[in-house]
């Protein structure tokens, strides 16, 4: 019968409840403390300790019938056989946890691609902006036009810009300004 203790079952060292199996008995009373102890120093979450711990006792359980052939060796020999079966469980959790994080990032990443294609209303609405913006910057004068053309389009400071056009950088800053502000009232962004 399991025993209970802080969420953990502890598997009897029976095989089943008329047999009684010593050698597992033996096993988890010498040796649990120095597995919790091996276990503490290499994982911080309590869980996946009392998940390796129960591996283990899985383990040694389904190996009962050879397991006092296998662990009749002297202490020393069966803890270290304890402590490399808690290793590679170790060692196989980890890679669990890798493969799932790769997984889900890579689910996240398609459901973040899938969610950058706008959808036909999106689609409708950034190309009726598109027209609003092209007509508002044709209704302006046309040095008003390149100011902003240069400014937005080419990257160029405002003195550059001046230097260009051959205005004054004053002269520049109005026509953005006024550019922006004719943008701003007819497309309403």
């Amino acid at each position: 019968m399991p025993k209970h203790e802080s969420n953990v079952v502890y598997l009897s060292a029976r095989r089943n409840p008329r047999e009684d199996n010593g050698v597992l008995r033996r096993i988890v009373r010498d040796h649990e403390s120095a597995i919790l102890r091996f276990l503490r120093a290499r994982l911080a979450n309590h869980h996946d300790r009392e998940d390796v711990v129960q591996e283990i006792y899985l383990k040694l359980a389904q190996q009962q019938d050879n397991l006092e052939e296998n662990l009749s060796m002297d202490e020393a020999q069966t803890r270290f056989y304890l402590m490399t079966m808690a290793t590679n469980l170790i060692r196989d959790m980890h890679r669990r946890n890798t493969v799932r994080r790769k997984v889900t990032m890579r689910l996240a990443s398609e459901r973040q691609s899938e969610d950058d294609i706008p959808s036909p209303e999106e689609v409708l609405t950034s190309q009726e902006k598109v027209a609003k913006i092209e007509e508002a910057l044709l209704g302006l004068p046309a040095n008003c036009q390149r100011a902003f053309a240069l400014s937005r389009f080419r990257d160029l400071s405002y003195r550059e810009i001046a230097d260009e056009m051959s205005i004054s950088i004053s002269m520049v800053e109005k026509h953005i300004m006024r550019a922006l502000a004719e943008l701003r009232t007819r497309v309403q962004v």
